[in-house]
């Protein structure tokens, strides 16, 4: 059990530094590093009011039984959906006023690198 909890944090751990890895380098190509700086501070402050958020929910969750149980975690995804989207509809922003780039493309950006990687792991972990 704990040596399966330790290797999906690593995973996790792993898919995220890659990730970041992967953004810094496309802005070090394209000479944009500033814009990866500002994008990188908007992103792990929105992860951080998602963990001050979510992880009283979670202890609430644990300590609760039955339909309470069932309403938090629902509240929970809820939450988690709104810091999602609040996420994207900030970068959409920074990203048009820095980058001049069409909508079309921060879609596809949003469907190859955002979405269908959470989907993914969705179906591989039901």
């Amino acid at each position: 059990m704990l040596a399966g909890i330790i290797l999906c944090c690593s995973v996790v751990t792993v898919l995220f530094m890659l990730k970041v890895f992967l953004v810094w380098l496309i802005a070090w190509c394209f000479d944009k590093k500033q814009v990866f700086v500002q994008y990188f501070q908007k992103v792990t402050l929105i992860y951080k009011i998602a963990a001050i958020v979510l992880f009283p929910m979670s202890i609430l969750f644990l300590l609760s039984s039955g339909s309470l149980s069932i309403w938090i975690l629902k509240l929970t995804l809820a939450i988690l959906l709104a810091i999602l989207l609040m996420r994207y509809v900030l970068n959409l922003a920074h990203i048009k006023k820095l980058l001049s780039v069409h909508f079309f493309h921060f879609f596809l950006y949003l469907c190859a690198f955002e979405i269908i990687p959470l989907m993914l792991l969705l179906k591989w972990l039901s």
